[in-house]
């Protein structure tokens, strides 16, 4: 393994050197998933070349909106491997806290983690002339799922 210089290079270092079956873990609808090293890596990948093949790559930036979970770990590795900046925002403000961030910070594209902060979202967008893409955690009808 190459010196370890960015974020997301701890990821195939963890491969290599402590790789895991339970890298993370999270409780849906009240059962435990587990993701390994590999999966972490394969979802980040996954979101990498996604969001690249959107036009969105270095020094765009990519918001994330989700209480914890591992899927807002995936998206964070997924848009630094491309050089993206990710801008992470608290799922409790407002409407217009969204808005003047998602304004300030010039977001091509952003992951949402359920319908009630697609609602928020939804409410200041056409205010929002950079934001292109709207992904959501959740599976929700209508709506693409990161």
């Amino acid at each position: 393994m190459a010196q370890i210089t960015r974020t997301f290079d701890l990821l195939q270092h963890q491969l290599e050197k402590f790789n895991k079956p339970d890298t993370l873990a999270y409780k849906y609808d009240g059962a435990w998933r587990k993701f390994s090293t590999q999966e972490y890596i394969d979802y980040s990948d996954a979101i990498s070349y996604g969001l690249m093949h959107l036009g969105i790559g270095k020094g765009d930036k990519v918001a994330i909106v989700s209480p914890n979970r591992p899927e807002w770990n995936f998206a964070d590795m997924g848009i630094a491997q491309i050089g993206a900046t990710s801008v992470p925002m608290y799922p409790t403000i407002t409407e217009a806290d969204y808005n003047f961030i998602l304004n300030d910070s010039g977001c091509k594209a952003i992951f949402l983690a359920d319908e009630v902060l697609l609602a928020k979202v939804n409410s200041v967008k056409h205010n929002v002339a950079s934001l292109q893409h709207i992904f959501t955690f959740n599976k929700i009808a209508g709506e693409k799922t990161g």
